[in-house]
């Protein structure tokens, strides 16, 4: 009986620590200040307090990176200070590996439950992206920076025609967070009659408010993936609303951000080899990085290592022949000099970090991890290529939320296709 009590008290103290730092899990950029790093590393601490067991493929991913890790340590010796960055990157790694496979083994309450609670964080932080557009809460400066240092309480339109941060470190960032959050969203949303008009009145949203490039430009891949079956009713409708869009950036009306000045250049040109290069150019190292990491990692199949990236990052764009001088990042950073940069997304970053061998065994871990869901075909298949155009693509590589996503979209979809969801407990989307 004592032994009996002792566990349920023990249960009961360990769900409300749990719930108390869950909605951590959606806010990665809420540091607190206690670090530098733009993402705090939640996501490990909870998955921490929460693992029982790990897969078998995570813990042979993990040696990988661990081998790779010490490979880095053997060649530290002969490398200048500050050039290594091993602790934080292995980190990184293990931000989003290590949650994915905790969550996935999750109780469908507990997924029922997280589910739920992105569902009011994404209401949150529309209400808060309003607030922040017409400058309502900026006497609150000083709370939103002392949780997010970056986060500004109104619209940065001074910078560029940039949006909101919403709790994020800047524009972009919080256009492809929200994106992550709105597929949930959108996966338990009961309405289906009219989720077309509700992703019409997202991507309004991101255009209008958010103002990000990279945010516009997921966010109308994960709205044109969602509706793949109503794709021709959305092309369409784009095609009408483009002329609208670029009249109000021919008179230079400030909201319409940098997206659409973006868009309306690339329009402008006449050749896809002056388009492809502007798009580099205005990416800032993004494009750059991905064909060079990718390069690095066909041609070094096992990787420069784990943190070597101040250093690999630069060779890795010698070794593609491209005359970096070309490009206005470097002079923008550098003074027409090389300096390191990461790559946007996991893949590129993998490749550079444990190349082509080491990539493979990832993207094989992920399937494994998720073979044994019983979900139909195209759900699976839409949720996925959300999630690969996401780590490919878009982001830093540290950040847990597309992983948090994926794993709680799969999750939901298969106990909604099991029949045992208790929908009257948990968030209803028709209220």
């Amino acid at each position: 009986m004592r032994q009996t009590l002792s566990y349920t008290v023990e249960k009961i103290g360990e769900l409300k620590v749990f719930y108390l730092f869950a909605p951590l899990l959606f806010l990665p950029s809420v540091t607190f200040g206690l670090l530098e790093a733009e993402i705090f590393p939640w996501a490990l601490l909870i998955s921490i307090f929460l693992v029982r067991k790990l897969n078998m493929m995570t813990l042979i991913l993990c040696s990988i990176l661990l081998i790779s890790y010490a490979y880095t340590l053997l060649n530290a010796v002969h490398l200048s200070e500050g050039s290594t960055d091993l602790l934080r990157s292995f980190a990184a790694y293990l931000n989003f590996i290590i949650i994915f496979d905790v969550l996935l083994q999750q109780s469908d309450n507990r997924i029922l439950d997280l589910v739920s609670l992105n569902g009011y964080i994404f209401v949150g932080l529309v209400v808060l992206g309003l607030a922040q557009h017409f400058g309502l809460i900026e006497f609150l400066h000083p709370i939103l920076s002392s949780l997010t240092p970056r986060a500004s309480s109104s619209a940065l339109s001074e910078i560029g025609g940039r949006g909101v941060t919403l709790l994020s470190s800047e524009p972009a960032r919080a256009g492809v967070e929200i994106t992550l959050m709105y597929v949930l969203v959108r996966i338990g949303f009961k309405h289906k009659k009219i989720t077309l008009l509700i992703d019409v009145l997202f991507l309004a949203f991101i255009f209008i408010l958010v103002r990000s490039a990279s945010g516009v430009a997921f966010s109308l891949i994960t709205v044109a993936v969602l509706n793949a079956r109503k794709i021709l009713v959305i092309f369409p409708f784009l095609v009408l609303i483009s002329p609208v869009l670029f009249f109000f950036n021919e008179l230079s009306i400030p909201q319409t951000g940098r997206a659409l000045i973006l868009i309306n250049s690339m329009l402008m040109m006449g050749s896809i080899n002056e388009i492809i290069f502007f798009a580099a150019n205005e990416s800032g190292h993004r494009l750059i990085a991905l064909y060079s990491f990718i390069n690095s990692g066909f041609n070094n199949l096992v990787g420069h290592g784990l943190g070597l990236w101040r250093i690999s990052s630069m060779q890795s764009v010698l070794d593609t022949g491209l005359n970096f001088k070309d490009f206005r990042y470097f002079w923008v950073h550098g003074g027409g000099e090389l300096v390191p940069f990461r790559g946007p997304g996991v893949i590129s970053n993998l490749m550079l970090d444990i190349g082509l061998v080491g990539t493979s065994i990832f993207v094989l871990w992920i399937f494994v991890l998720i073979s044994k869901l019983k979900i139909m075909y195209f759900d699976k298949l839409t949720i996925l290529a959300i999630f690969f155009i996401k780590i490919f693509l878009f982001g830093s590589l540290g950040t847990p939320l597309p992983w948090i996503v994926l794993a709680l979209s799969l999750r939901y979809l298969t106990i909604m296709n099991d029949g045992i969801a208790d929908k009257q407990e948990h968030f209803d989307y028709k209220k």
